[in-house]
């Protein structure tokens, strides 16, 4: 049992290790322009559970980027991110659920999750809270 968590302990850390680093060259590649690269790398590390490489892949598919357009993928790579606490994502599943697009209208959700993102300080979750209808 003993070498079981230890090996269970050692494959973590590799996954981890191996989100970071696809991460980071999925932001190079990113910010290079290269979106379909990008989008290759920062889907591998989404799938590790990445939650950086879920909100900005999530907000690649919002955009069309390196991606075919696809909201609905978009809210089902932003929500794990979101329920993370990554504020960015947070921001992203209020204008979904606020739009309808890619999720249903729900401007109670909408309300949730600029509201996490305001607190932590964002000022976009801040504005965007100002244009939902009173509760």
């Amino acid at each position: 049992m003993r070498y079981l968590i230890i090996f269970v302990g050692l494959i973590l850390i590799a996954c981890t290790d191996s989100a970071s680093e696809l991460h980071a060259d999925g932001m190079n590649a990113y910010i290079s322009g290269d979106y379909e690269t990008a989008a290759d790398l920062l889907r591998k590390s989404a799938n590790l559970g990445d939650h950086d490489s879920q909100a900005i892949l999530g907000s690649m598919y919002i955009l069309g980027q390196g991606v075919s357009q696809d909201r609905e993928k978009a809210a089902m790579l932003l929500l794990p991110a979101a329920e993370s606490g990554h504020p960015y994502a947070e921001v992203y599943m209020g204008v979904l659920y606020f739009t309808g697009d890619g999720t249903a209208t729900d401007i109670e959700q909408a309300r949730y999750w600029l509201e996490k993102a305001a607190a932590k300080g964002d000022n976009e979750a801040t504005d965007l809270l100002s244009r939902l209808p009173p509760e």
